[in-house]
């Protein structure tokens, strides 16, 4: 029981459950997704109005908030930097629409550019650059469920070339949850999370885009109870990852998720983070042994009143970044 309540609400941190628990309609505020440039110098960011949500791109702390994008009939989601920092990828989702479709585009990161990249035919609910930039790794439902969840399923990885072209079909898996696509550095592996839907369990798993495609599936050593999501790769080799995991001391408890770190080949487990809080979405920088990551103001966790935070690697330093003008 423990862990389907524990799924549950990492499903509405996901989807944004706080904003009305409907797929695509995101929390008002700081949106729950954000990305940190190459040279580590500025990020990429959602903040929702009105249950819209806008492109925003900033200094790294938080200074030089400029917006990018805006629309009252789209929100803009899961941004991400190209390799060479000059464009941002981004889901575009109607809102308000019956039809469960969504749009890949991109942007220069000075506003300019805007560019669609896949047509309004298709749910496409997350997507990153290779490292040559000139392939886009992408997932993709193939059903939305309506009754039960309210959320895509039957997800696949693709691929098409950057300019939108030649797309195909990667695996074959039609995964229940397919999310927080992460590629390593030298971009050889795919890092993600799916939830087992009879289970209830979450796997990490990594993809190596290789010939044949091998995959391994894993999870950090934690209690079976523990709810782990987030995962995304450490700078360097594709041996570290960073992720977050509830840490709820006792039956009754409000959940609260800390950030831990793992090194693959030791299976070595360190807790980053100790601030009894929803401690989410953990990314390391490239340049600095310190992670920004997203903290819910809201302690009662019915709501995701998202700020953004920075830490240390060693756990020091934890302070919030305001994002201002």
């Amino acid at each position: 029981m423990k862990r389907l309540m524990l799924l549950l609400f990492a499903i509405c941190l996901s989807l944004g459950c706080g904003g009305g628990g409907r797929f695509g309609e995101p929390t008002e505020g700081l949106g729950e997704d954000f990305a940190i440039s190459p040279d580590d110098r500025h990020i990429a960011y959602t903040t929702v109005q009105n249950g819209v949500s806008s492109l925003y791109i900033a200094n790294v702390d938080g200074t030089g908030v400029t917006r990018l994008s805006q629309s009252d009939k789209a929100s803009y989601l899961q941004p991400r930097f190209s390799s060479d920092g000059s464009k941002i990828l981004f889901v575009s989702m109607p809102v308000k629409s019956k039809l469960h479709v969504s749009t890949l585009q991109e942007i220069h990161a000075d506003g300019s550019g805007l560019k669609l990249l896949s047509g309004g035919d298709t749910l496409i609910t997350e997507a990153l650059y290779a490292r040559d930039d000139k392939t886009i790794y992408y997932v993709q439902s193939q059903r939305f469920e309506e009754k039960a969840s309210y959320r895509p399923v039957d997800l696949d990885l693709y691929s098409m070339e950057a300019t939108g072209a030649n797309r195909q079909r990667i695996t074959k898996l039609a995964h229940d949850t397919m999310e927080h696509l992460s590629l390593s550095d030298d971009g050889t592996s795919l890092l993600y999370q799916t939830i087992d839907p009879t289970s209830y369990e979450t796997r990490f798993r990594v993809l190596s885009l290789n010939k044949k495609l091998d995959m391994i599936s894993f999870l950090p050593p934690h209690d079976p109870d523990q709810q782990l999501q987030d995962p995304s790769w450490l700078p360097g080799p594709a041996t570290g990852i960073l992720y977050s995991a509830d840490v709820q001391q006792k039956q009754g408890d409000v959940p609260a998720f800390e950030l831990f770190t793992m090194d693959l080949p030791s299976k070595t487990v360190r807790q980053i983070t100790r601030l009894d809080n929803a401690s989410l979405k953990p990314i390391a920088l490239h340049h600095s042994p310190a992670v920004l990551f997203l903290k819910n103001k809201d302690k009662s966790r019915q709501k995701n009143q998202y700020v953004l935070m920075q830490v240390q690697l060693d756990g020091s330093g934890a302070k919030e970044i305001p994002l201002q003008p």
